[in-house]
Formats: C-alpha cells, sequence, structure tokens
C-alpha cells in the first residue's frame, strides 16, 4: 500500500527508535487460598491476603453465609458449601472485584450516574482538544506570549472537571454485573471484631446484611455498628480472564553468581507506559487495567477506529485496515511490527522476568510536535513536563498492581529503584529492579524559537532537580529534534543541514534536519530516483548544552547518548572523558565509531533487539572489537517496546530449525511453553517477538539457534545487568 503523507510525516516524527504450564490466576483458587496466612478461624489475615483466591462470606449479623438469590444477594446458607464462592481479582492494593461462580459481579447498578458520567466523557474530551491545540501554540510559540500556555490550562481544566462530573454517583443499587466495571470495585478493610468491611469505591456505600438475610447497601455512618464479614477458603470459583506466563518454576531463578556479581540481562531501554504519550491514543492498549485484561487489551476500535482505518500511524508502523478485536481473539495483534498496540502487558513482563531479566530501564517518551498536530483526538496532556509526570503516576499505579496481585506492598516482583545499591538489594531478593527515565524531544520544554533557547540556566538546574526528587535518574538531553542543548541524530525538524563527506560515513546523522528535505528524502530513496546525498547535523553542543551536562553529571544522572547529532555527541564524549564519567548507549542510535569512547569511560551497553542470529554476529562485529583489553565485556538489549519500533521477527530458517517447546531457561530453573493469551497460542518459529513475553522465547533462541560464538553472547548478555550496575556505581561515585 502506498505510503499517504500524513503516513509519511508520522512515520518521521514517531519513530522513538528506530515447558510447563503454571496454573491460569481465576482458576478455582483453592491451592491459593490455602496457602495464604491466616487466623485460627480460617479469616485471612490483613487487607492484601484474599487477592487471586476463592472465597465463601460468611455475614456477621446473620451468621448465614452469602449466596445468590434472583438478581441479588442475601445471608441465608447455612454452611458456607451451601453459599457463593467469590474469586478475589485484586485492582488495587486492598481493592477487588469479586466474582460469583457463575461469573456474575457483586456490584451496584446506578443508570442515572452512568448518563451523566457519558456527558462528563464528551465535555472532557473537548477539554483535551482544547489543551492539545494550547500545546501546539506553546511549542511554535514558545515563551513569547501566553497564549498557548493558558490555552492548555483551559483545556485540562475543562477536562479534570469533567472528570469530576462523570464519578458523581445518583442512584446506587447492590445488582449482579456480567461484566467488570468500576461499579464493582470494593475496599476491604478490617471491622473492630477482625472481620471484613466491603466498601463500595464509587459511592462509599458499605455492604451490609439486614438480619434477615438479604443485602443491601449502607451509609457509613450509619453502619459503624453494622457486622462485616469473615472470609474462609473455598473451591469452585469461576475463571477470570488472565493471560497465562506457561511458565513451570522448578526453583527460584537465579540471581547472583558465586561472585556476589547479578546474573542476568538488563533491557536498557523500554516503555512500558508508552501507551499514554502523544496524547494517549496512538498506542492502544496498557500495561494493566484495575478491571483486568478485558478492559487493558480489549477492542482497538475506540482508539484506531473501525478496523482501525481511522489510525494514519498505523498506515506505517503497524497494518491498516486490521481486525480490531483485542481479548480474547487477538486476530491480527500484538506482534513484532504491530507497533500501535500494546507489547508490555504486566504478566508478559514477568515471563520475561522468570527468564533472567534482572534490570529494566523504562523511560518515559513524548513528542510534543506529533502529539500536538492530533490534538482532537487526544486524552492527555502534550506538555513533555506533564506527560513524564503522568507516566511516572502510572508506572508506579503499575508497581502497586503488581503488588496487589503477589501479596501486598513490596511483594511483587516488579520494583522501582533510585540507587544501584537499592537496585542490587532488590535483585537479591528476587525482584526486577526498575530505573525510570525520561526520552523526550524537548526536555525542560527547552526547545528553540528563532534559533534562540526559550529557556534559562535557573530553568533546566531546579528542573533537572525535580526530575531527581521524582525518581528519575536516565535522561536523553536530546531526542529526535535539535532543542537548546544541541543537535539530534536523524532529526525531524531544523536547519543545521550539511553534507557528511567532510566528517566521514561514522558520522552520518541523516535525513536532513528540515522536515520538508526529510520527506522528499524519503520518497526518492523509496523510489530509487535519488536520496544519495549524506547529510550531517552541523549543530554543536550549546552553552545551554554545556552547563546541562555539568549539572547532569553534578546531580549524579545518568547519561544516554542515543539520538544525539554527530557534532553534539562528540562533545559530551569529550567532556565524559575529561572527568571520568560514564555513558550509555542503549538501542543503537549512536554511530559505531562512539563505541570505543564509551568503552574507555567504562559505560553501560545495550543494541537494539534483532533476531537470535543478528544479535549473535553484533557481538563479534560490533561490541567486542571496539572494547579495549580487560574490560568488561556486557551486552543487553534494548527493546525499545511501544517505542514504535518493532521488536525481533522471525529467524531465518526457523521453519527447518525452529525454536523446540517446551524449553528450559538458561539458568535450568523454569520450564516455558507457549505463551497462550486469551484464545492466541504464540510461537516465536511463527510469530517472532509478538509481545515482550515472548523475549523468554528469544533468549533461548539466541541460546540454542544464535549460530557460532552464541555461548559468548549469552555469557554477555548475562553480565548486562551487573556491567550497567557497575556504570550506575560510577556514576555515583561507588567505584
Amino acid at each position: 500500500m502506498p505510503l499517504r503523507p500524513l503516513a509519511i510525516m508520522a512515520l518521521l516524527l514517531l519513530c522513538a527508535c528506530g515447558g510447563g504450564r503454571e496454573s491460569q490466576p481465576g482458576g478455582d483458587g483453592a491451592a491459593r487460598a490455602a496457602a495464604q496466612d491466616t487466623q485460627p478461624d480460617g479469616n485471612p489475615d490483613g487487607i492484601y491476603a484474599p487477592a487471586s483466591a476463592c472465597w465463601s462470606l460468611q455475614s456477621e449479623a446473620a451468621g448465614q453465609w452469602v449466596l445468590r438469590e434472583g438478581e441479588g444477594w442475601a445471608a441465608t446458607a447455612a454452611a458456607a458449601a451451601d453459599g457463593s464462592r467469590f474469586y478475589f481479582k485484586a485492582t488495587g492494593l486492598g481493592s477487588y472485584l469479586l466474582q460469583d461462580e457463575q461469573g456474575q459481579l457483586l456490584g451496584v447498578s446506578d443508570p442515572l450516574g452512568e448518563l451523566i458520567g457519558q456527558a462528563g466523557d464528551f465535555v472532557g474530551n473537548a477539554g483535551s482538544i482544547a489543551a492539545g491545540l494550547g500545546a501546539l501554540v506553546e511549542m511554535v510559540d514558545g515563551t513569547r506570549t501566553p497564549v498557548g500556555s493558558v490555552l492548555r490550562q483551559t483545556g485540562l481544566d475543562l477536562r479534570d472537571r469533567a472528570r469530576d462530573l462523570g464519578d458523581t454517583p445518583v442512584q446506587p443499587a447492590l445488582a449482579a454485573l456480567p461484566a467488570p466495571t468500576e461499579l464493582a470495585i470494593w475496599n476491604l478493610s478490617r471491622s473492630e471484631t477482625g472481620a471484613f468491611w466491603l466498601t463500595h469505591q464509587v459511592t462509599g456505600l458499605r455492604l451490609a446484611a439486614t438480619q434477615s438475610g438479604p443485602l443491601a447497601l449502607a451509609d457509613i455512618a450509619m453502619a459503624r455498628g453494622v457486622d462485616g464479614f469473615r472470609l474462609q477458603a473455598a473451591e469452585g470459583c469461576a475463571e477470570f480472564p488472565e493471560a497465562e506466563l506457561n511458565a513451570q518454576v522448578l526453583q527460584a531463578p537465579k540471581r547472583l553468581n558465586a561472585d556476589g556479581s547479578v546474573f542476568g540481562w538488563v533491557d536498557g531501554h523500554n516503555h512500558i507506559t508508552g501507551s499514554e504519550y502523544l496524547g494517549g491514543r496512538v498506542t492502544y492498549g496498557y500495561p494493566f487495567h484495575p478491571l483486568g485484561i478485558t478492559q487493558a487489551l480489549g477492542d482497538c476500535a475506540q482508539h484506531h477506529g473501525p478496523e482501525g482505518t481511522l489510525s494514519p500511524v498505523s498506515y506505517v508502523v503497524a497494518t491498516a485496515p486490521h481486525d480490531t478485536t483485542g481479548w480474547p481473539r487477538f486476530a491480527d495483534w500484538p506482534g513484532s511490527s504491530e507497533l500501535t498496540h500494546h507489547q508490555t502487558y504486566y504478566l508478559w513482563l514477568k515471563r520475561a522476568f522468570l527468564a533472567g531479566q534482572k534490570l529494566m530501564v523504562n523511560h518515559f517518551v513524548e513528542s510534543q510536535l506529533l502529539c500536538s498536530l492530533h490534538a482532537a483526538f487526544n486524552r492527555n496532556d502534550c506538555n513533555p513536563m506533564a506527560s513524564i509526570r503522568h507516566q511516572r503516576e502510572q508506572l508506579l499505579a503499575l508497581q502497586d498492581y503488581i503488588d496487589a496481585q503477589e501479596g501486598g506492598p513490596g511483594e511483587g516482583w516488579f520494583r522501582i529503584v533510585t540507587h544501584p545499591t537499592e537496585a542490587r538489594e532488590v535483585i537479591a531478593n528476587g525482584q526486577m529492579a526498575v530505573v525510570m527515565g525520561a526520552e523526550v524531544s524537548r526536555l525542560f520544554d527547552c526547545g528553540r524559537t528563532y534559533d534562540q533557547p526559550n529557556c534559562s540556566i535557573t530553568d533546566i538546574r531546579e528542573q533537572l532537580a525535580e526530575l531527581k526528587a521524582l525518581g528519575l535518574r536516565s535522561l536523553f538531553p536530546i531526542h529526535k529534534e535539535d532543542n537548546a542543548f544541541g543537535g539530534a541524530r536523524q532529526p525531524v525538524a531544523g536547519t543545521h543541514t550539511e553534507e557528511c563527506a567532510p566528517l566521514g560515513e561514522d558520522q552520518m546523522d541523516q535525513p536532513p534536519p528540515g522536515l520538508l528535505d526529510g520527506l522528499a528524502n524519503t520518497l526518492l530513496a523509496e523510489s530509487g530516483a535519488g536520496g544519495d546525498t549524506r547529510w550531517c547535523n552541523a549543530l554543536e553542543l550549546t552553552p545551554h548544552g554545556e552547563f546541562m551536562i555539568a549539572e547532569m553529571m553534578r546531580q549524579k544522572l545518568i547519561i544516554e547518548i542515543d539520538h544525539t547529532g554527530a557534532r553534539t555527541r562528540d562533545r559530551i564524549l569529550q567532556i565524559a572523558r575529561d572527568y571520568g564519567y560514564p555513558v550509555v548507549t542503549a538501542h543503537s542510535w549512536t554511530n559505531e565509531d562512539a563505541l570505543p569512547r564509551v568503552w574507555e569511560v567504562e559505560g553501560a551497553f545495550a543494541r537494539y533487539s534483532c533476531t537470535a542470529d543478528c544479535f549473535v554476529s553484533g557481538v563479534f562485529d560490533r561490541y567486542i572489537p571496539s572494547a579495549p583489553p580487560g574490560a568488561f565485556l556486557h551486552l543487553g538489549i534494548g527493546t525499545d517496546a511501544n517505542g514504535l519500533g518493532p521488536l525481533p521477527g522471525v529467524r531465518s530458517g526457523a521453519d527447518a530449525d525452529p525454536l523446540q517447546y517446551p524449553f528450559t531457561s538458561y539458568d535450568g530453573r523454569v520450564v516455558f511453553d507457549r505463551q497462550v493469551t486469551g484464545e492466541r497460542v504464540f510461537d516465536l518459529n511463527a510469530d517472532g517477538v509478538a509481545h515482550y513475553g515472548l523475549y523468554a522465547d528469544w533468549v533461548a533462541d539466541v541460546q540454542h539457534h544464535g549460530g557460532e560464538g552464541r555461548d559468548t553472547a549469552m555469557e554477555m548478555l548475562f553480565r548486562s545487568a551487573e556491567g550497567y550496575l557497575r556504570m550506575w556505581e560510577r556514576v555515583e561515585g561507588l567505584r
């Protein structure tokens, strides 16, 4: 299909980077319930203990067990075996969906409130449009007038007020709900007698049983003397929809080597929260949803339109039209090249973790330019700093959600860290350490207006300190656009163009920085009629950029050199060498001539992930030859998942020499089979890395089918988390 002009623009602007089966969560839950900490009477010990298990409810007031009666419930069963069984699906820490054995959810009906909520959504969308238009004006106008910022803030205020309107309950009544909604969420708390109270999250009303048995809603102020409910482990719950791990854990995955170094690999460049950038509607799907996978990975038509026809970006980096159905069929997505669909659902992440991933660097990403161009579709703010703050909130919410599934605060396998010592402690505890960073085109809103920076030195210092206080540790000074700090590699906009001949091919930054020139050059190259000129970005590290790098070193932040133009990058590397400060290249967006200089300052490496044989050949063609004698050889992967860059496809020859299922992890402690999500069975040999969970399969493919040198490549891969931590310790002055 020929590329449409808008789609070509989207491609240039958006590409951020170029066996056993485990028991299904949501089965009968008896084993999980039996394993929970319980009190002598069988009541679970704590508000987090009921998660992912099956329980019967006994009313203290009626002394009977809850069972289904018509369209509601009543505490009238004489024995637990005669009552309903509820599967407790955690929606957050201490909050739950209660699904009975018929698959119905204990919830609240509020028809009028839902109608008002729909009206609130309409008004909120109008506010989002206004905010997006304001962000576009703000970006073009810089700081010369307040028009853009005023319009953006007005739109955001309108959106937030509309959301408050939509959250207002009107006529709530207890009801059985056929599918998860916010009206089915209950907060759990301990009563004065040690039983549990169930408080409806939206209405604030408490579940209570009358003396005669029927359940009803009661105002908390009037229900202080109302007894709560006791829980007893049960069997026979209806299966709650969820993705499978298809991983049989024989022994806890290996954490450390005999010398105390970390055994495992790093993903140095990921975008778990990529569903939130570009206004929040370019990429469909989420790493989690409080209401479960049916909402996290449902039908993408709500973002992409009927059959995906209203998503111009999909015409370039995905498939359009396409079957929009997600759960349970997943007919056309996810896929290694379906880049407008989410790739890092939380259980897919967990599968990779079980395969040896010990460290992840998650970059909050934003492109204000493209985000503003489709303001009519946005639900999130386009401002880069606002987007960073919003995505950080989403990542913290993901950590809480995983904790909720795993038994409470701090119990999950996904831990956000802010210091290398903390990261080592987390990994030694059997968890995955997650580092937060940012990859945005105009960090601190520091763009260029009439070739002059529109931010001050004070802005840089204060906002760097703010990001560090928020827990971010890894930053790209430059990404995809020239900004106040310097020039970009393959920029999408700018005027600082020169031919590369004097600098050599390794310095190449093409396409040219002019947007129209870039479009023309791309079209000519595709047609074979031209596009031979090699272009470089003449812009060097600016005075603002010099201060930025110095301040990052002073505040002990990790400097990412990918996406930086050759002249700007060379100056950053010179400063790094002068001060002995390590830097990172984590997804192959720098030229090969930079690698020896990164080794020289004992930096960290990850390469953009490709098929198993490609990864192994890169180890010997690119990374080992560039390393000095005695270097700590390591190489992680930079997946760029959800960053509009493809994941590895099918390895050449996989049909004749496929990865065999089931397979055992590199440490020999976990057995994996083909991953199943809904009705879809994923196979690396046919699908490539269709989603993040198949990195477990990819690692096995490197081990068994990477070709000559694969043993060395595996050693370097499983030293990569240690290599990254050593770099980070040098940043902190610990080495």
